[in-house]
């Protein structure tokens, strides 16, 4: 016989396991639809662009703080209004394609030591429900790749340093790289 228990979410009774537990290191806020319909849960993951301000990236790009800071700025207000989104995957062209939208961005934040964070939701899409069982399983091995248009130059170091003026166009989920699990 099967535990009849409490839904979490809508406080009915019924039998079975619940759904609303996710393992996940990165969670930070759990939203559960009623999982006595046998709804997934909605998740909401924090999770790393590799962007430090002021510091190299993986492909060799220097965001400065200050120009950083005024593009996440502009994004708030399209985060506010839940209208900005991403794919699973960055596209070769730069183009995003509402046909392969993954997630919803529902939070962007730069600590104090410069690193940039994004908060995400899974969408329910063919590409969101890839990416929410990649999360549900605890995956650490994706992170979020940033998009945006720019001038760049060569600094004395030969980094490439983005310039003011930068606008970031999308943040999609990618693969992270086997050297950056070490």
């Amino acid at each position: 016989m099967k535990d009849e228990h409490l839904c979490f979410a809508c406080d009915h009774p019924h039998i079975g396991i619940c759904l609303y537990e996710v393992p996940h290191p990165n969670i930070d806020d759990v939203d559960v639809p009623c999982s006595c319909l046998m709804f997934k849960p909605r998740i909401r993951v924090k999770l790393s662009t590799g962007v430090v301000a002021d510091l190299p990236t993986v492909n060799g790009n220097i965001y400065p703080k200050a120009v950083l800071e005024k593009a996440v700025d502009a994004m708030k207000e399209l985060v506010a209004d839940r209208q900005l989104w991403g794919m699973l995957g960055m596209p070769s062209d730069g183009k995003n394609r509402i046909t392969d939208v993954s997630h919803l961005v529902t939070d962007i934040q730069m600590d104090d030591s410069g690193t940039m964070l994004v908060e995400v939701e899974p969408m329910k899409t063919p590409n969101g429900r890839v990416l929410y069982e990649l999360l549900s399983f605890g995956t650490s091995a994706v992170r979020i790749g940033m998009t945006g248009i720019g001038a760049t130059q060569v600094n004395g170091d030969g980094f490439v340093e983005v310039s003011a003026g930068f606008k970031i166009s999308s943040f999609d989920i990618v693969p992270v790289e086997p050297e950056q699990l070490t």
